[in-house]
């Protein structure tokens, strides 16, 4: 019933490097990181590029200007709180308006940000940061733009810990200000992917004031330590934000920047061909064939530690029984999925590991069941369901790569006697029934780092339970030490080791169907400069003085 998948990965792995200028937020940069992170740029996917590298532009002339963004689903009403935040296209905003202490280089370095420096103890429980004086907030209607400090950060990430709806800082136990600028933060258990933590929009810093002042409001005036600051949230429609001009790292070049929710693949194309907006982080197919024929405009592609898969929760009637999950994976041929979704969007992967993730392994695909129609059937007979039965696939709205590849799932699955009823519901109601297990079979994609830990960790992870990264109802006592073992190790090999036991059980439980690794696919116009890929959903405006990043546009 299983099969040995194989498949030449050279090509990928090639275009997995980035490329594109780097221009310095408000003209100061770490030469040696920011020269690194162009050189490993040299050789990305851009294409329509000709004119559009802006180095002739003295600096004094790149400030100014509004930067137009489309985003590809809606962001709710509470979305843009760190805690609630649901999403990617939340987090574009949040992490542009807020901070926290790390962050990450386009090459997967961890650099300072409210944090300059940072220690841990030899059991690696225990954390300490060392923060920056002279950051202020923005200013907010509770507060005046006061410094940020400790105890902003013990607030914050208690806030994060205890409300979160995705249990982001479970590994957390206590977090100490123990003075004004030096945090210590202990972990219930060694983490050795914490920092990864700690650049994340969960743990923004946000300050006490405005939260409280706001109450349920606050998502629509929030405030942090930022480049730019938040001036107008219209639910499901935009957000506009504006320079903060007391960001401790350098003057952003942009005056202002707006989001716009286009759910629409077509309408999202069609404002960016005329000016309407000026980059679209999230293409279609069909605009990707159309953007190449475009002198007005740069393509940007490249793979991301994103996978596409089909979910199943195991806890919902007839897929209790593992029989039938194995028959709902024999029925498909994921490759059919792929060519849904198009392959100029991602590239195959049958693992729970996007490719470029450490712990992605080809021995994993031999746990693959092979694709079989006719013994996938009997398995249903054989399970009482000879007769078929009913499920009900849920996906977020303006996805239209996987609403294709959903369609693909439901004619495969009309063959053996089981009707798929498929429902595209906003970002907000989908976590909703992500919460509540509510949640049947679910498309979606699934984003994280280099570490295993943020995918096959959060899957199998039971304080992931009822959050986007484990529906399914994965929960094994014998899985949660192993995942607690490879977290307390620093050496890769061996914990590569443990994440390869955890993810052939995973895998022989059958409880999804992975077909493929996204790629990032965004456009700009030629008048947008300074654009850089991180292999990150997130596109950065103005990173810290380390990322080398700071977008402008021509007038």
């Amino acid at each position: 019933m299983k099969m040995k998948w194989k498949r030449m990965l050279a090509l990928f792995l090639a275009a997995a490097m980035m490329t594109a200028v780097l221009a310095g937020c408000g003209g100061t940069t770490n030469d040696t990181t920011a020269n690194e992170n162009a050189q490993s740029n040299d050789t990305a996917s851009q294409t329509n590029s000709s004119g559009n590298d802006g180095e002739d532009v003295p600096e004094e002339d790149r400030y100014g200007g509004t930067l137009k963004i489309a985003l590809n689903s809606t962001v709710s009403a509470q979305a843009l709180d760190p805690i609630y935040s649901n999403g990617t296209n939340p987090d574009q905003i949040i992490q542009n308006y807020g901070e926290g202490l790390v962050r990450q280089t386009t090459g997967g370095e961890y650099v300072p940000a409210f944090a300059t420096s940072w220690e841990t103890s030899e059991d690696g429980l225990e954390w300490t940061f060392y923060l920056r004086e002279g950051v202020h907030f923005q200013v907010g209607e509770y507060q005046d733009g006061r410094e940020a400090t400790a105890d902003d950060v013990v607030y914050s990430f208690e806030r994060s810990r205890t409300e979160h709806w995705n249990n982001p800082l479970f590994m957390v136990d206590s977090v100490e200000a123990l003075d004004d600028y030096t945090v210590k933060i202990t972990l219930n258990q060694p983490y050795a992917a914490f920092l990864e933590r700690c650049t994340s929009s969960t743990t923004i810093i946000v300050p006490k004031e405005d939260v409280e002042g706001w109450g349920d409001e606050f998502p629509l005036h929030p405030t942090s330590i930022g480049p730019f600051q938040v001036v107008e949230h219209v639910a499901d429609q935009y957000t506009k934000l504006v320079r903060n001009e007391n960001y401790w790292a350098g003057t952003p070049y942009l005056e202002a920047l707006e989001y716009y929710c286009i759910t629409d693949s077509a309408q999202a194309l069609n404002a960016l061909l005329t000016g309407e907006v000026d980059v679209v982080l999230s293409l279609s197919a069909d605009a990707i064939r159309q953007i190449k024929d475009s002198d007005s405009v740069t393509l940007y592609q490249e793979p991301e530690n994103r996978i596409a898969y089909i979910g199943f929760n195991s806890r919902y009637e007839q897929l209790s029984d593992p029989a039938v999950r194995e028959a709902l994976i024999m029925a498909v041929d994921a490759s059919a999925l792929l060519a849904a979704y198009q392959e100029n969007m991602a590239t195959e992967n049958r693992l729970p590991l996007p490719i470029l993730n450490w712990g992605w392994d080809e021995s994993l695909l031999e746990y693959i069941p092979e694709y079989d129609p006719e013994a996938a059937k009997q398995l249903l007979a054989d399970a009482g369901y000879e007769d078929g039965f009913t499920l009900k696939c849920t996906l977020s709205q303006g996805n239209d790569e996987l609403m294709r590849a959903v369609t693909v799932l439901q004619s495969y699955w009309e063959e053996i006697g089981v009707n798929l009823e498929i429902t595209a519901v906003s970002s907000s109601e989908l976590t909703e029934m992500y919460t509540t297990g509510s949640v049947q079979v679910w498309a979606t994609t699934q984003g994280g780092t280099s570490d295993p830990a943020t995918f096959i960790g959060y899957f199998t992870s039971e304080a992931k339970l009822n959050t986007n990264q484990n529906s399914w109802g994965y929960a094994k006592e014998e899985t949660e030490l192993l995942n607690q073992e490879a977290l307390s190790l620093s050496d890769q090999d061996a914990r590569k080791d443990i994440y390869l036991e955890i993810t052939q059980d995973f895998l022989e439980d059958d409880l999804g169907i992975f077909f493929a690794n996204t790629n990032l696919n965004m456009a700009a116009n030629n008048r947008v400069h300074g654009l850089v890929l991180e292999n990150k959903s997130v596109l950065t405006i103005c990173g810290v003085q380390d990322t080398g990043i700071n977008i402008w546009v021509e007038e």
